[in-house]
C-alpha cells in the first residue's frame, strides 16, 4: 500500500466564527477536511472532497500528501492514507474502518453494511494500527485515499495542460460580486478554478484552487476535475425561458433550484418578478407602481427597464 502524509500544524481555527476575524476562511478546529467561511452574523461550513485536506498554506483545498492540516484541537501522532468509511459504502471487506473526515468515530462494516457507528470517548482518537481509540500521542489517524486528477492535453504549444471539469452547469457566476445579492461562494465567470466570497454584494475575496483542482459547485469547494460541475454563465440557462430586452436579450428565472437568494426577472411579464429564497419560487409578484416594469440589473421596479420589454 503506498502510503501518503500530512503535516500537522497549530493554527487558529474555530467552529463558530466567534474567535476569529469576519470574512475570511478558517479551518474547522478539530477536521483537517472541514473549514468554515465566516461573514458578519454568521458562518458557512464546508467539507473538501475525498483526498483533499484544507491546507492552511493555500488556505484552500489541496491534496493530503505534503498538505498542511492547521487545528488547535487534538491531534494524532501521525495521519496515514487509507480506506475510510462514509456509512460503510462500498467497503466489502468486514472490519472497523475510521470515518473519513473524523479521527475520533470509527464504522463497523460488513459487505458495505453499516453495522454500527462509534465515537471515541473524550480526547481518544481511532487508532487504525490497533484498531481502537487510543490516546492522541500514541494514535495513526486514517485519511481518505485521494483520487488522481484528470486533465486534458493543452491544444497550444506551450507545456501547459487544460483542466476539463466532469461536466458544466449554467449557474450564477461573479465578477465583482455586486449582483449577487446572497452571501456565499460563487465562481468566476470565466474561469472554473476561481471562486469569489460574496457578501451582500461585496467582493470579500478571491481564491484560486490550486494542485490541478477546480471549484465545484455542487460541493461549492475545490475538487478534483473528474469530480467537478463547474459553473459557467450563459444567458439561456436551462429552467429558464429568454425575454427580448433592450439591449440584447436579458434572462428570466422560472426554477430557484440553483439560484442564489434574491429577486429575478419573472418569465410571465416585465412588469412584475420573482423572489427566490433556499429553492424555493415565489412568481409573478408585481411592481407596486403602476406603468412600471422590473429591471434586473437595478433590481427594483422602474418606469423603464434595461433588461426587459414585453414589445
Amino acid at each position: 500500500m503506498n502510503v501518503l502524509f500530512m503535516n500537522l500544524e497549530i493554527t487558529q481555527c474555530t467552529t463558530d466564527c466567534s474567535n476569529v476575524a469576519q470574512g475570511g476562511m478558517f479551518p474547522f478546529c478539530g477536521s483537517c477536511t472541514e473549514f468554515v467561511t465566516c461573514f458578519p452574523g454568521f458562518m458557512v461550513r464546508l467539507a473538501c472532497g475525498a483526498g483533499l485536506i484544507f491546507d492552511i498554506n493555500v488556505m484552500g483545498c489541496a491534496p493530503a500528501q505534503g498538505g498542511v492540516c492547521g487545528t488547535t484541537e487534538i491531534s494524532p501522532a501521525r495521519t496515514e492514507v487509507t480506506e475510510c468509511s462514509n456509512n460503510c459504502a462500498g467497503i466489502t471487506a468486514p472490519g472497523l474502518y475510521p470515518v473519513c473526515g473524523n479521527c475520533a468515530a470509527y464504522d463497523v462494516c460488513i459487505n458495505s453494511a453499516l453495522l454500527g457507528s462509534v465515537t471515541c470517548s473524550a480526547e481518544l482518537l481511532f487508532d487504525i494500527v490497533t484498531q481502537t481509540c487510543n490516546f492522541p500521542e500514541s494514535t495513526t489517524c486514517g485519511i481518505a485515499r485521494p483520487t488522481s486528477a484528470v486533465t486534458s492535453p493543452a491544444t497550444s504549444q506551450t507545456t501547459a495542460v487544460v483542466l476539463t471539469p466532469n461536466r458544466t452547469e449554467v449557474a450564477p457566476c461573479s465578477r465583482d460580486c455586486s449582483t449577487q445579492a446572497a452571501p456565499g461562494l460563487y465562481p468566476v465567470c470565466g474561469d472554473c478554478s476561481k471562486y469569489h466570497i460574496c457578501s451582500s454584494g461585496i467582493l470579500i475575496g478571491e481564491v484560486q484552487c490550486t494542485g490541478g483542482l477546480l471549484f465545484d459547485i455542487v460541493g461549492t469547494t475545490c475538487n478534483f476535475p473528474e469530480v467537478t460541475t463547474c459553473g459557467v454563465e450563459d444567458a439561456t440557462s436551462s429552467g429558464s425561458t429568454v425575454l427580448r430586452a433592450l439591449g440584447g436579450l436579458g434572462e428570466c428565472v422560472d426554477d430557484c433550484s440553483r439560484k442564489a437568494n434574491g429577486d429575478y426577472q419573472s418569465c410571465n411579464g416585465c412588469n412584475m418578478y420573482a423572489s427566490c429564497s433556499n429553492g424555493i419560487m415565489i412568481d409573478e409578484r408585481p411592481c407596486a407602481k403602476a406603468g412600471t416594469v422590473w429591471d434586473d440589473r437595478l433590481k427594483q421596479c422602474m418606469y423603464t427597464s434595461s433588461t426587459c420589454t414585453d414589445a
